[in-house]
């Protein structure tokens, strides 16, 4: 495509150029370095403007003078043509005003929940959970906005419990809905995967079926991640807490042969031999 492009202005600039005229052969020469120079990799973005403006400048100095009455009759033309470019310049800018206004929310929410992981306040939950509600409003179709607003629901939903139990049950399903409605923008995210099942599983607190979920949702990233040691250790805790430990053990020797060095998976490795031995007579 970007070879087609080329072509096509060196085909315009030539299509200008008459046997008195200096110009356009000049431009085409300046043109030319910039092709020479863009093929190494050499190029910033003033660059890559005159690539553009190199041809329009050939194509505007050639162009014949129009008569006062065609210019005229085709004055309409030219306001009707700034009125729309200026409709489409003024919804552009509404739409990127959107988006950056939804990312500020987004990053206030990110924030709040870190906040959160390190000090335990539960306000800043909250104010998490109202700044990506707003960030979902302004751009509803972004996965990490969507898988966002299920992980603060689903914080939301755990700490409400004992307040109002009603209200915290609906958060937990909408918790449920948007995390799945965030992978099926983006299924192909283990990143997103991975959220999404820790959302689940502090979910788990209201109902264990939670956990049953999140192992799916682990096993799937595990498919689009084979090489995360981290995805069977999480998969061998939910197993652990459900009391399969020869599946956990299966999962933590896993995690250890894609790094051997993983401590936790270790620790838990032992602490599931030790538990298995109390359950066998």
């Amino acid at each position: 495509t970007y070879v087609v492009l080329l072509a096509a202005m060196v085909i315009m600039m030539l299509r200008t150029h008459t046997s008195n005229n200096l110009f356009t052969p000049s431009l085409l020469a300046g043109w030319v370095t910039i092709i020479i120079t863009n093929a190494p990799g050499f190029s910033v973005v003033v660059v890559q403007l005159l690539l553009f403006l190199l041809p329009a400048l050939a194509v505007i100095q050639t162009r014949e003078r129009t008569t006062s009455s065609i210019a005229h009759s085709s004055d309409w033309r030219a306001k009707t043509g700034v009125v729309i470019l200026a409709g489409i310049a003024c919804f552009l800018a509404y739409q990127t005003g959107r988006y950056w206004l939804a990312d500020t929310h987004y990053s206030i929410a990110l924030k709040a929940e870190s906040a959160f992981t390190r000090s335990g306040n539960v306000q800043a939950v909250i104010d998490g959970y109202e700044a990506i509600s707003q960030a979902f409003d302004l751009n509803p179709d972004e996965p990490v906005i969507n898988m966002q607003f299920g992980s603060s629901a689903a914080y939301v939903a755990v700490l409400s419990t004992d307040v109002d139990a009603t209200a915290s049950a609906k958060l937990a399903t909408l918790a449920d809905q948007m995390t799945a409605r965030a992978v099926a923008l983006s299924p192909a995210s283990p990143s997103l995967l991975k959220t999404q099942a820790r959302a689940l599983i502090f979910l788990s607190a209201l109902d264990p079926a939670y956990l049953t979920k999140a192992d799916a949702v682990l096993s799937k990233a595990q498919t689009l991640s084979p090489t995360d040691p981290r995805l069977p250790y999480n998969r061998g805790v939910i197993a652990k807490y459900a009391r399969r430990y020869d599946q956990a053990v299966n999962f933590f020797t896993l995690a250890l042969q894609l790094k051997p060095d993983f401590g936790d998976a270790q620790s838990e490795l032992s602490e599931v031999a030790t538990l298995s031995a109390k359950v066998k007579p």
